[in-house]
């Protein structure tokens, strides 16, 4: 094959290669819109992704508040007062651990309910 025909192939399929990567280019940001996606599935579910919103915020605000709860004094002590000994320990050691895991879970649970309506919806 003559230079000037292999200068020729190769420009040819250089355009060619430049096409295909603008063509893959625009089909991947096409599919890395969230907000396009969610429009799609929601437009035809919005009674359902209504609902399950206010089920999520229900969730979250009883997992993140938790709710304070009073309790009756049953022994001498007042009832503010502050637990003692392993108790205190116990519930230090709880609390602190309850901090950690809350955020892992609820990002675990998230990822779970977007993979249920992904293969419920196929958006």
């Amino acid at each position: 094959m003559s230079a000037p025909q292999q200068k020729t192939d190769l420009i040819a399929q250089l355009s060619r290669s430049r096409e295909q990567m603008a063509r893959h280019a625009q089909e991947t940001r096409e599919s890395l819109n969230v907000a396009e996606q969610l429009r799609h599935s929601i437009a035809p579910h919005a009674r359902a992704w209504l609902v399950g919103a206010a089920a999520v915020g229900l969730i979250a605000a009883r997992l993140l508040h938790g709710g304070k709860k009073r309790t009756k004094a049953t022994s001498g002590a007042p009832s503010g007062a502050a637990p003692q000994g392993k108790l205190a320990v116990w519930l230090g050691v709880a609390s602190a651990v309850l901090h950690i895991v809350r955020p892992a879970a609820s990002a675990f649970l998230s990822h779970k309910a977007a993979q249920w309506a992904e293969k419920k919806w196929r958006w």
